[in-house]
């Protein structure tokens, strides 16, 4: 979301005063400041009062600021009896977290004068819309499904205060704003029946002139008398839109609140208001005896019609009673109003029944059935997404725009073969409707996506570049046409105003799902917050689940791992309590990345991801995601040959068109063998990545320079150090040219060049990229994080081989503190952290310091690494060597030799071997070992010592004094 903007006018420059009790509107000039808010436009004016445009200067955000006013009695005081019921409502406004409705910040007072500073929402309002797109004088027409989503959002948000215990008061199109993505949302709620002016005239007359005829006029309060009675009655809203009970003094309530919405649905639908007349009697007349003027030439379905008639009886009880039953009936009609047939033909999809006999709907209602108006990825939409693309200056719009058109070109043919396989043939009505349900949900998600992607100053560049993936993560139509599969699908309660709330509930889900699944997480998470909050408000178990799980995957992808976690556990528990297997497997599945690999809480993922395999085995569902999130917790476990086998296990169950997932999987399995110095092994695999991602995403996409660093590390591992540095730095400069300067996947890419510096004695280069990538991933993700230690570990070996202990054993204590916190005990990281400290004290002439460091690494190699593990080994090297030094040959022949034997095995180790014969050389002599053998084994040695000349020179030294 974009920031707001600075101000025009200085935050310390206070100018015209609010000036109050004259009778008129008050008046702000730009840079007036209320409160903690500046003036910086007028933007309007109405009933409620003037509202401008302020800035907040404490949570740096644009405002809208309402000067509330009471009728033409100018600005509302403070000392009104009324001012502490409108604060009891606004706080309670100020609770509601929907998208739907316009969101209340404060409510607080200047000079005598209340206001309110809301949510400002930049766009017109649906009388605007109304006029322009579907009034017999619109100029430019738009149809009927247009007019109804807008009016089930506004619908939505009238109901979500009504769940609150929240009246609005005055509900009219005026009072819906339309913001910048095309959303509606309600405003004003419950101030209406606050401003009413008693010192209005006794008449029945003085009120509307023409707002009677436009219904877009101010809120009228006024006095009259009743025909019969002659007792005095009060008014309260805008007449246009008021229940015909209300003109007898019936003062707002939620049924008011659902008559004024019918009647704004009614101008949404035919263009005109359903009475026009001259004078409050003359309408209170119509509204009370005769039917509602339909505009003639408009085509209007007969479901729909029937809706409007109840909505606007004259008799209260003939009416629906709530919104949520007003809008159950809304969401039936628009699921079963489809404008435009679908070709026969299944497309050789399977039919839901199986081999069940079909069930096939007779006459107009296997023609109803059978109508759609297709899926989202019209013309239009198509033509939106291309330009959104090309607008955001991305460096390759045609090559992101192509691969997303390419999926959702596919996602239109299977979902329309898909609808007209189901519309056709059928084991039962309830498997057919629970089948075109779960297409239009699916349809519906589709949709989302393209919002996320097409909202006015949304989009990134990072946003396209994921594009390709998010498309690829829409749901096939295939679990559609799976009679299993929907028997424990979306469910929804008999009831209908449950199912009402229910469904409500769903699309705000939705909503946050395609948010997330665009990369918008910072604008998902209040959406998913919201979502769980309305499925909590159902108490329907399965909805809470729903909630949960979209919720916990938007945290852990917002950074809030902990939050994530508890979210994610819910809709585990959730989903059990309500048999909703699908979201069971997918909430423990969730767990297994959150909490095991993400907490670092190993084992707890492994318990997570049998009872994700437990509800997969309910569902049938696919296991190669969660496979491969096992396979990544021996990873992290540093159980390296495990993880390799659930690696090689999780490639043969991903899917062979999943080309990213099998980049995924290839990667990681790379980095495996990387680790266990199979680097040609590696490198095959990471070549695999570069060439899947490339088909994938496009050559120019920075996941593929990505894939591109870790074939470098392999290639580098593989004593390639040439091909790596080449490869590193055309990477890193595709990198650059996608995120900038200081991107975390830079950082990586940062520490893999200066590593393979280092191994090439470029120390200087390497201490400078090395320092770079640390300064990188610290500002990203804080000093005490595990990426920000990797790269200070990585540092700490360079400044030893520069001669810098002291530096670097400050390094190195850093990065320990933050893995012996995190990893589990005998973890090959804190091995290597050991042989770190020991080389840098050592290099300090810290004999004694580098055999204790030494011996910690080769205790903790012992107790966590398997015997014929190369790392357990490599520590035990380096010990020996301490030990010789520190004159304690015997042992030292004991640790050096089965150290030797295993890592002459092994591929990358030939330094180390070098290192560990030299100094079991010396042992075996000081041990009265064979000479002339110990000669031969140093001089072997030689070769594999030239990163340390300053050991070739003692090697000659002593070979010079034995031989």
């Amino acid at each position: 979301m974009a920031s707001p903007p600075t101000p025009t006018v200085p935050l310390d420059e206070a100018q015209t005063p609010v000036e109050p009790g004259d009778g008129s509107p008050a008046v702000l000039n730009p840079g007036t400041r209320i409160g903690r808010y500046l003036v910086v436009d007028k933007i309007g004016e109405g009933g409620a009062g003037a509202v401008y445009a302020a800035f907040d200067a404490k949570l740096d955000r644009k405002v809208a600021l309402k000067l509330l006013q009471q009728g033409s009695g100018g600005p509302m005081s403070t000392l009104d009896p009324r001012w502490p019921k409108l604060v009891q409502e606004a706080r309670m406004l100020a609770k509601l977290s929907d998208p739907e409705v316009v969101t209340v910040f404060d409510v607080g007072e200047h000079g005598g004068v209340g206001y309110l500073a809301m949510e400002l929402v930049e766009g017109g309002d649906l009388a605007e819309w109304i006029e322009r797109h579907r009034s017999p004088e619109a100029t430019e027409p738009l149809g009927l499904r247009d007019a109804l989503r807008l009016m089930l959002e506004a619908g939505e948000g009238l109901a979500c205060a009504h769940r609150a215990g929240l009246v609005h008061g005055d509900f009219k199109p005026a009072n819906v704003l339309i913001d910048g993505r095309g959303r509606a949302k309600v405003s004003d709620f419950g101030i209406a029946r606050l401003r009413g002016n008693a010192d209005l005239p006794a008449t029945d007359e003085q009120t509307l002139s023409d707002t009677l005829g436009s219904g877009s006029g101010e809120v009228r309060f006024a006095q009259g008398r009743t025909e019969d009675t002659g007792v005095g009655v009060r008014w309260i809203g805008t007449p246009a839109f008021m229940a015909p009970e209300q003109f007898d003094g019936v003062l707002p309530s939620e049924q008011t609140d659902v008559y004024a919405y019918c009647t704004a649905l009614f101008q949404a639908v035919y263009g005109v208001l359903p009475w026009s007349a001259s004078s409050m009697l003359e309408l209170a007349t119509l509204k009370g005896h005769r039917p509602a003027n339909r505009r003639a030439g408009v085509r209007v379905p007969r479901w729909l019609d029937r809706l409007l008639e109840r909505g606007l009886a004259t008799d209260p009880d003939a009416r629906d009673t709530s919104m949520d039953a007003v809008l159950l009936a809304l969401r039936r009609g628009m699921r079963s109003r489809r404008t435009a047939a679908v070709v026969a033909g299944a497309g050789g999809l399977a039919l839901l029944g199986g081999t069940a006999p079909l069930w096939l709907p007779a006459g107009a209602e296997a023609d109803a059935l059978c109508e759609t108006d297709g899926f989202v990825w019209s013309d239009a939409a198509q033509a939106r997404v291309k330009a959104a693309f090309e607008a955001v200056g991305h460096r390759a719009p045609q090559e992101a725009w192509t691969r997303v058109d390419e999926r959702l070109q596919a996602l239109e043919s299977a979902w329309t073969d898909a609808w007209a396989t189901t519309c056709r043939a059928s084991a039962s009505p309830t498997v057919q409707q629970r089948s075109l349900d779960c297409l239009e949900r699916q349809k519906r998600q589709a949709s989302r996506l393209l919002d996320a992607w097409t909202e006015e100053g949304a989009l990134t560049v990072e946003l396209v570049d994921r594009a390709s993936r998010a498309a690829a993560g829409l749901p096939g139509p295939e679990v559609c046409l799976r009679a299993d599969a929907l028997a424990q699908g979306d469910r929804v309660p008999a009831d209908p105003e449950l199912a009402a709330a229910v469904s409500a509930a769903r699309e705000r889900i939705d909503e946050a799902s395609g948010l997330a699944r665009a990369g918008r997480v910072k604008d998902a998470v209040p959406v998913a917050q919201a979502a769980l909050k309305a499925a909590e408000a159902t108490a329907f178990a399965p909805v809470v689940a729903e909630a949960s799980l979209e919720l916990g995957l938007a945290l852990e992808r917002s950074g809030d791992i902990e939050g994530a976690a508890e979210a994610l556990e819910r809709a585990y528990f959730e989903g059990v309590s309500a048999e909703a297997h699908p979201l069971v497997a997918a909430s423990a599945e969730g767990l297994v990345w959150v909490a095991g690999a993400r907490l670092e809480r190993h084992d707890e993922g492994m318990l997570w991801a049998q009872h994700a395999e437990a509800a997969l085995a309910k569902t049938g569902g696919a296991r190669d995601r969660l496979m491969a999130h096992v396979a990544g917790l021996y990873e992290r476990k540093g159980e390296y040959r495990t993880a390799e086998q659930k690696f090689e296990e999780a490639l043969e169950v991903t899917a062979d068109d999943d080309l990213y997932g099998l980049g995924i999987v290839h990667q990681r399995l790379g980095d495996v063998l990387r680790r266990q110095n199979k680097a040609d092994a590696a490198i095959e695999h990471y070549r695999e990545t570069v060439a899947l991602w490339t088909t994938a995403l496009g050559a120019s996409h920075p996941n593929v320079a990505i894939a591109k660093s870790s074939l470098g590390s392999g290639l580098a591992r593989a004593g390639r150090s040439e091909e790596a540095v080449a490869v590193y730095l055309d990477a890193l400069k595709k990198l650059e040219a996608a995120f900038g300067e200081d991107h975390p996947a830079i950082s990586a890419a940062l520490q893999n060049l200066g590593i393979t510096y280092k191994n090439q004695g470029r120390y200087e280069e390497a201490e400078g990229v090395l320092r770079r990538a640390a300064k990188i991933d610290a500002a990203v993700f804080g000093p005490e994080h595990m990426k920000t230690a990797d790269r200070r570990e990585a540092l700490g070996r360079v400044l030893t081989r520069r001669g810098r202990g002291a530096e670097a054993l400050v390094e190195h204590v850093a990065a320990g503190k933050v893995y012996a916190e995190t990893l589990k005990p005998g973890h090959p990281w804190l091995v290597l952290n050991h042989i770190n400290q020991g080389d840098a004290l050592r290099q300090m002439r810290d004999f004694e310091g580098a055999l204790e460091a030494y011996e910690r690494g080769y205790d903790v190699g012992r107790e966590g690494l398997e015997d014929d593990d190369p790392l357990r080994s490599d520590a035990a090297t380096y010990f020996g060597r301490a030990l010789v030094e520190a004159g304690q040959h015997a042992r030292a022949v004991t640790v050096l030799g089965p150290a030797i034997a295993v890592l002459e095995e092994a591929e990358g180790f030939e330094d180390v071997v070098a290192l560990g014969g030299w100094a079991l050389a010396r042992a075996q002599v000081e041990t009265g070992g064979d000479v002339a053998a110990a000669v031969t084994l140093a001089k072997a040695s030689r070769a594999g010592l030239a990163p340390w000349p300053e050991e070739q020179t003692a090697l000659d030294a002593w070979v010079a004094a034995h031989e």
